[in-house]
């Protein structure tokens, strides 16, 4: 079976991704599987995908993280509902600082 995937607007996310350090601080933070449900997640509403019950669509016919095995609409609230609220804390000071590293010339993580 062929399968057709939009590619351009994930070849520029991928690269705005590596280029904020997005990726491994999200890895750092979160379980393997919930991390690349997340990044596809920001990829989806960075394309404007509109409301994240639509973002499935989109998850689908693009190439992200998650394209081969993409998050139902109920899924995709069971993953949001689960993020805790230390979670979001930690993820943003290491982001934080991931990125001030990243500033001064070092991108090594703490």
């Amino acid at each position: 079976m062929a399968e057709s995937l939009l590619i351009g607007q994930s070849l520029v996310l991928a690269e705005a991704t590596k280029g904020t350090g997005l990726e491994p601080v999200l890895r750092r933070c979160f379980e393997y599987r919930e991390a690349d449900a997340l990044l596809s997640l920001s990829w989806a509403a960075a394309a404007g995908c509109g409301p994240m019950y639509l973002a499935s669509v989109w998850l689908e016919q693009n190439d992200c993280p998650v394209h081969k095995e993409p998050p139902a609409s109920p899924d995709i609230s069971r993953i949001l509902a689960s993020v805790s609220q230390s979670q979001i804390e930690d993820f943003w000071r290491k982001w934080t600082q991931h990125t001030s590293k990243g500033q001064s010339g070092s991108t090594a993580m703490t």
